[in-house]
């Protein structure tokens, strides 16, 4: 991807390609006003093809998601050698260590304009040692950043209280998003093909009839698969006709126990469909979202 000279650079870093849907639309948006945009990442099946959606520049460095102090000094090495070659006049970095390396990359190389995105607090969910180190690495960030985009007013609310910086340096913008919702175009339930509700469901195995409960995330413990799974033993034995959804990645870093996922694996009535390219047809085939998540929502 070719950048104007002269243009402003602006960087945007996150720890893993599946967070890049945070983004869709944005860096077009600066691109078609000028302004050059480039987004470094992990390595990743996404990764391309958001730098075509989006036409910005991509570079993939490992970014590890959990503490590794050997990959995140090599990291954080090459983040510098990146930001000293483009010298952007803007860096934006989200997601715990994206946000960590790349607000101690920006600035190491003086980089004038510093955000760093607070999507959720991880430490929530973490105790002891662990959540002591998540709390610093959150304060480090925001000490580093010029200023701090909050997800929510909760968010917003919580990182104050937990002083992870001063009230005036955390905002959030318009009601609180991470990328806003398209109800003009994606999200229109007016511009959903009319058969996508009973073509979904026919491919699934979902009768017609039968009320569909969806979760759509990631398949993980923080995001109260548990929970969730034992609401599910009560409701589905008072509830034949009750379907459970389940649309996201199984991911290693924060697994559900097999003695949950198991049962759920082997209920007939238990869809899990894995990961979606555009979860719109999900949303008109479920008749209720559930979002159980410790810290989000």
């Amino acid at each position: 991807m070719s950048h104007k000279r002269g243009s402003v650079e602006f960087v945007q870093i996150v720890t893993v390609p599946i967070s890049l849907a945070f983004l869709k639309g944005q860096l077009r948006f600066m691109r078609e006003r000028g302004i050059n945009t480039t987004v470094i990442t992990s390595p990743g099946e996404d990764l391309d093809a958001f730098a075509i959606d989006e036409g910005a520049r991509t570079v993939a460095i490992p970014i590890a998601r959990d503490i590794s102090l050997l990959a995140d000094i090599v990291s954080l090495a090459r983040l510098i050698r990146i930001l000293i070659a483009i010298r952007p006049s803007i860096v934006q970095a989200q997601t715990p260590k994206a946000g960590l390396l790349g607000m101690i990359a920006a600035w190491i190389t003086r980089r004038p304009v510093r955000i760093y995105g607070i999507l959720g607090l991880r430490y929530h969910t973490t105790t002891g040692r662990r959540r002591t180190l998540l709390m610093f690495m959150e304060r480090v960030a925001c000490r580093l950043a010029t200023s701090v985009i909050c997800v929510s007013q909760s968010i917003r609310e919580a990182a104050i209280e937990d002083r992870l910086a001063p009230a005036e340096k955390l905002v959030v913008i318009a009601g609180g998003s991470a990328n806003g919702i398209d109800a003009v175009e994606r999200f229109n339930p007016a511009l959903v093909p009319d058969d996508a509700r009973r073509s979904t469901r026919a491919a699934h195995g979902i009768p017609d009839d039968a009320v569909a409960i969806g979760f759509i995330g990631r398949i993980v413990r923080d995001k109260g698969i548990a929970e969730l799974a034992t609401a599910w033993t009560t409701i589905r034995d008072r509830h034949t006709d009750v379907h459970l959804v389940l649309i996201g990645p199984e991911e290693a870093g924060d697994p559900v126990d097999a003695a949950i996922m198991n049962p759920l694996r082997s209920d007939s009535r238990v869809h899990l469909v894995g990961r979606v390219a555009d979860p719109v047809r999900w949303y008109a085939a479920v008749d209720i979202v559930v979002l159980p998540s410790y810290r989000e929502g």
